[in-house]
């Protein structure tokens, strides 16, 4: 587990509902399983960040919760967004 994995499982410590994403569906059961061993709150989805539609499925399943802050995270994003969700589209 890398860099993102740690930061997921800091965030989940702290109180945070962590939404983690990878290109392979078998990493994100893995890392979902891993630190739902540790009761942590975190759901996870395939999205691969080079692919517009796999982008907008992870806004959309973000987008169905009511967040006081949302922190997005990632390697190799092409772009970054701030601001609100509903300004991203």
């Amino acid at each position: 587990m890398g860099i993102g994995f740690a930061i997921a499982r800091r965030l989940g410590q702290d109180g945070a509902h962590v939404v983690l994403s990878s290109r392979k569906q078998a990493n994100v059961d893995h890392a979902v399983a891993e630190l739902q061993k540790e009761n942590l709150s975190v759901s996870g989805l395939v999205c691969h960040v080079g692919k517009a539609e796999d982008q907008q499925r992870l806004i959309d399943t973000v987008s169905l919760w009511r967040f006081e802050a949302v922190c997005v995270w990632g390697n190799l994003f092409r772009s970054v967004h701030r601001g609100p969700l509903s300004t991203r589209i």
